[in-house]
């Protein structure tokens, strides 16, 4: 029975250990830039979203609060019918 843990203790010893050089390899690998956007059109979706955020504040400017005298109270828009055709064409 010793014999056998020896004979499983030396087999064990003499697999091949991996070799700490594949795994620098893999990290530069990693670090290669990948699914990277151009700087141009970057630019042009930091505008468009600036230009978004502007346009919902100023629709949340517009907002008040109603409270009726009987019913639960809710949320009023105070917006043309144009701006929110327009707004509604500019969603879809």
């Amino acid at each position: 029975m010793m014999l056998i843990l020896y004979e499983a203790y030396v087999r064990d010893w003499k697999k091949p250990k991996p070799k700490p050089s594949q795994l620098q390899e893999e990290r530069m690998d990693f670090l290669e830039p990948r699914n990277t956007v151009p700087k141009a059109e970057h630019d042009r979706m930091l505008q468009e979203f600036k230009e978004y955020k502007k346009h919902c504040s100023e629709i949340l400017k517009n907002v008040e609060k109603v409270e009726p005298m009987m019913g639960k109270p809710y949320l009023k828009i105070n917006m043309d019918v144009g701006d929110f055709e327009s707004l509604k064409y500019q969603l879809k």
